[in-house]
């Protein structure tokens, strides 16, 4: 019975995952470069560690603040972000389950 639980355990925490590269867990915010003032837009992913609890792991800038005209609410900033923490939990997704 302790074989089961821990396995089902175990397949729990892989769907929650397999879910964050579905449909990922993100914020945007906004990073100021402090050498040349530049604002930056990031993108924070969460991801489901071993014991199954969410935290916030990725981080990835994907483009210059002036570059989206509503800054970080606008949709273009958002599919942006989208498809940055998508293609870094497929790689963390894909080193954990080959």
């Amino acid at each position: 019975m302790k074989n089961i639980s821990h396995a089902f355990k175990n397949y729990l925490v892989q769907i929650r995952r397999l879910r964050m590269v579905i449909e990922p867990e993100f914020n945007i915010t906004r990073v100021v470069q402090p050498s040349n003032q530049i604002c930056y837009l990031a993108a924070r992913g969460y991801w489901f560690d071993d014991s199954g609890k969410k935290k916030r792991v990725f981080t990835r800038n994907f483009g210059k603040e002036i570059d989206y005209p509503k800054g970080k609410d606008d949709p273009n900033a958002y599919e942006d972000a989208r498809r940055e923490i998508q293609i870094l939990a497929i790689n963390e997704y894909e080193s954990l389950y080959p």
